[in-house]
């Protein structure tokens, strides 16, 4: 090797990258038998190398290395790949050396030169990615990873060979840089369609099938004349290992689902059974078994075939296993997600799984994320929670309690009073927003001990919160005045929060919270605001925070006054220099957005900021910020003509395929959108088909369940107050 070194022209590449780098020297190194000046050599040429910085480092992915500086410019870009490509053949011929040190680094290095997966997320479901001709051909830089590429097949048969090594992560590593030897496919897929019938690694079986599957995404035609479509049919009716089955099967999907052998469930309900029945005497739990993701993943495929997605999700949670039913209740809660119908056939099938030990916790964390939308069995919910106990005590300085456990209303730490929170089973009832669910949540709030957590159990009760005022106040008293514990005060901030969602009912406890004002919680001024004309006695201790350092504090204090007293000028001053504002930091942003709710909030008495407003629309900085202030317009002018027009040009610019789009609106978006329809009645009837046709949506918007079921009712809101009589 050395006497080829200096045979290569290495001036051709600049002198920053020729010979004044070293970087013959540095090969030489790497191929020495002393080990710190190898790896040492190795690490300077994985810094010039790679420019980007990605340097592989385990099965399926690359790790940063933030010692080195590696922002480079396009030109310095297109350098290192050319010196890439010189390098490439001494560095294979390095790796291919039988028990040579380090060959599984200079493996992953070479699989990184080629671009292997690059730009792309590096996981166990797409760990591959080929680069189009069109790609490749784009700059000089990728053009020198063809040459990189073009290397790596003239060594193909040395390569080959390191299939058989001993070491596994040898072997999953040069079938990652097989990846690449395209003009090679024909010999390449055949030698690893035969090495998987003896290849016993699973996650190496995984990585053949994976560079397959790669052929017969990206480059369909070549993969037809290799009959791979064929070969994975048959690896499902031959193979006896699921998870090649359903590695293969995720691979058909994506790349061609009509060489499917007939239905997929029973493929996937087989090898599911296989990969979670409990083997030995150590079993372990669900959510740390890496080998759980293939049945995710080919769930996730199937999203062109709902019907056997729901067969699937019914297969799996009346399967023995309690892992398969507790993994049921995780699918099950994306169904729900999906697709805008009650699923009562799927909340029974999931509350179900309380009264078992094995799946009760997934089942209850599910129902608790699912809030509105498991509404329709809070009986089911309720009479469980009555099975369990209320408290359930630990210890330990874990930040959530260990398992099994039995299912608790309320954990409670022995040592730690800041981990006291309910349970999910409490969260669950809570979140429903039923009204049954009250007298649970009053028995948290009477308890000595103050959990953590209680306002988020206490703002989906809505107006039924109403009833605990008293008691609600009571903790917050309690744990302002009594601090048993730093966290306790942060409690009672937040038990304040709770109130001020309340609103007015909860005004007899403006003075409390108005004693708790400092600068350090200056923010309690919004919610004296919240509590309304019922709060005016505090109205002097509010004032004095009109001069406040910070704006927010300063426009939350003005609105609060102009609800206590009826006068808008201070707030209106405040509303004007925020408004004005084009500061586009994060901070500023947030601000803005705040003073157009405002805005809205004063209606005619913040007439005067229509002008800044209607320069915010112009602007159209972003979508919410522009829909909040066609909607301040309206409610400060009460002419619902350029706020309908505006409305409905930002609906009609969502995307054709609102499915696969990152830009689509959030629920929280179209649903002020609705209530501002609502607000105009008769003279919104032109927003009246898009009303409709967002009702007959099948899928849920992207978000929170709860929220697209809010969306939908204010649709109907809306539609009810277009065409009123």
């Amino acid at each position: 090797m050395s006497a080829e070194l200096d045979d290569v022209d290495w001036e051709s590449v600049d002198v920053r990258y020729g010979s004044d780098t070293g970087i013959p020297e540095l090969l030489r190194e790497v191929a020495s038998g002393d080990d710190f000046e190898r790896t040492e050599a190795l690490r300077e040429l994985e810094d010039q190398l790679h420019p980007d910085g990605k340097v592989y480092d385990d099965d399926y992915g690359y790790q940063y290395d933030y010692d080195h500086d590696f922002e480079r410019s396009p030109v310095d870009e297109s350098r290192a790949a050319r010196l890439a490509a010189l390098c490439t053949p001494f560095l294979l011929e390095l790796a291919a050396r039988p028990f040579g040190p380090d060959r599984l680094r200079m493996l992953r290095l070479i699989a990184a030169l080629a671009l292997v997966g690059e730009d792309e997320d590096e996981d166990e479901e797409q760990p591959f990615r080929l680069w189009s001709d069109t790609e490749l051909s784009a700059s000089v830089a990728l053009r020198n990873r063809q040459e990189v590429r073009r290397a790596i097949g003239r060594a193909l048969r040395e390569l080959l060979d390191l299939l058989d090594d001993t070491d596994a992560d040898i072997r999953v590593a040069v079938v990652r840089v097989l990846t690449v030897c395209e003009e090679q496919w024909a010999t390449v897929v055949p030698a690893l369609q035969a090495r998987l019938g003896f290849e016993p690694d699973s996650k190496i079986r995984v990585a053949m099938i994976g560079v397959i599957g790669a052929i017969a995404l990206y480059r369909p035609e070549q993969a037809a004349r290799l009959g791979i479509p064929q070969w994975f049919a048959e690896l499902l009716c031959a193979s006896e290992d699921p998870i090649d089955h359903l590695t293969a099967l995720d691979h058909l999907l994506a790349a061609d689902p009509q060489a499917l052998p007939g239905r997929v469930v029973p493929i996937v309900m087989g090898a599911a059974h296989r990969i979670l029945e409990p083997s030995g005497d150590h079993a372990e739990t669900l959510h740390t078994r890496r080998d759980v993701w293939p049945i995710r993943t080919v769930y996730t495929r199937m999203a062109s075939r709902p019907e056997e997605q729901f067969d699937l999700v019914r297969g799996l949670i009346g399967s023995e296993l309690p892992t398969a039913r507790g993994f049921a209740c995780e699918l099950a809660e994306d169904l729900i997600r999906t697709w805008r119908t009650d699923h009562v056939e799927l909340l029974e099938a999931i509350t179900d799984q309380l009264a078992d030990s094995g799946t009760w916790f997934a089942a209850a964390q599910v129902l608790a994320r699912l809030g509105t939308a498991a509404a329709p069995v809070i009986d089911r919910i309720l009479e469980q929670l009555e099975r369990y106990e209320r408290v359930t005590e630990w210890h330990g300085q874990a930040t959530r309690f260990p398992q099994p456990l039995e299912l608790p209303w309320l954990s409670l730490h022995t040592e730690l009073p800041m981990l006291n929170q309910p349970g999910p089973l409490l969260r669950a009832a809570a979140n429903t927003g039923d009204a049954r669910a009250v007298p649970a949540v009053r028995w948290a709030l009477e308890l000595d001990e103050t959990p953590d957590r209680l306002e988020e159990i206490l703002a989906p009760l809505g107006t039924h919160a109403i009833e605990l005022v008293p008691l609600i106040r009571d903790r917050m008293v309690h744990t302002h005045t009594h601090p048993a514990d730093p966290y306790l005060d942060m409690r009672a901030y937040r038990l304040a929060r709770a109130l001020g969602a309340i609103g007015e009912p909860a005004a007899a406890a403006a003075p409390d919270i108005a004693g708790m004002l400092s600068d350090r919680k200056a923010e309690l001024v919004e919610v004296l605001g919240q509590l309304g004309v019922g709060a005016r006695s505090t109205v002097e201790t509010v004032r004095r925070f009109l001069d406040h350092d910070r704006p927010r504090v300063r426009l939350d204090a003005a609105v609060a006054l102009w609800r206590f007293t009826g006068d808008p000028e201070p707030a209106l001053a405040q509303l004007h220099a925020v408004l004005a504002d084009d500061d586009d930091a994060v901070r500023a942003v947030k601000l803005r957005a705040h003073a157009i709710e405002v805005a809205g909030t004063l209606g005619f008495a913040a007439g005067d900021c229509a002008p800044a407003l209607r320069r915010l629309i112009d602007l159209d900085t972003d979508r919410w910020a522009t829909t909040a202030a066609a909607i301040a317009l309206w409610r400060v002018t009460a002419d619902p003509e350029p706020t309908l027009t505006l409305l409905l040009d930002l609906s009609a610019g969502e995307p054709a395929d609102p499915d696969t789009s990152g830009t689509e609106p959030r629920p929280h978006w179209l649903t002020v959108a609705a209530e501002c329809f609502a607000e105009i009645g008769p003279a919104a009837r032109a927003a009246a088909p898009l009303l409709a046709a967002e009702l007959a949506r099948p899928r849920r918007r992207p978000g929170s369940v709860p929220a697209d079921i809010e969306l939908c009712h204010a649709c109907r809101r809306a539609l009810d107050a277009i065409f009123a009589a």
